[in-house]
């Protein structure tokens, strides 16, 4: 009988920029100007009426909904109506084929809407909230749920992967709440 040794890749560490919008902002109905980045994004609406255009397919939102785009891929959000709008921004370094080579691998402008089921937006929102949290207090320690104390960022990995995380903090525009994570 044949024996097979399985390996597996590993990710030791990387990083990604984020930012969450202010709160309870209402604006108008607008188009926002196209525009590119030299990292893959990932945007996911908190509240709000949006729409994405990307390359030259309109992907329309709803809260929970994210939209994902590679590098050098152009895109723009567009409000449709005049309306609070919440959303999180994350930005990635692609230079790790193992984690982003499938996504890189489509064409631009293709598959570019996230949609999870409802059960899975809801702990999207709590993981988001949770992170927002810890970011406006510049602490570490995060609570898994309202209610509890709060617990080490390793702990917190035990709820959302991977296992380690450390939070940088960089000083946030009057707009927005921009920090580094370290997964």
């Amino acid at each position: 009988m044949a024996s097979y040794q399985w390996t597996y890749p590993t990710v030791s560490m990387f990083e990604t920029e984020y930012y969450f919008s202010k709160e309870n902002v209402s604006y108008q109905a607008k188009v926002f100007p196209p525009h590119l980045h030299d990292r893959m994004e990932l945007y996911v609406l908190l509240d709000g009426d949006v729409s994405f255009m990307v390359e030259s397919k309109l992907y329309k939102l709803n809260p929970g909904d994210g939209l994902i785009t590679k590098p050098n891929e152009m895109h723009n959000c567009i409000l449709n109506t005049n309306s609070v709008h919440r959303h999180a921004c994350f930005w990635f370094d692609v230079s790790n084929d193992f984690l982003f080579s499938d996504f890189l691998s489509r064409g631009f402008g293709e598959n570019n809407l996230i949609v999870p089921k409802e059960q899975d937006k809801q702990r999207l929102f709590a993981l988001l909230d949770l992170l927002k949290k810890a970011s406006d207090t510049n602490d570490v320690n995060i609570p898994v749920k309202p209610s509890d104390k709060p617990i080490s960022a390793d702990t917190f990995a035990k709820y959302a992967p991977p296992t380690s995380m450390e939070i940088k903090y960089s000083n946030a525009a009057s707009n927005m709440y921009k920090n580094r994570l370290v997964l």
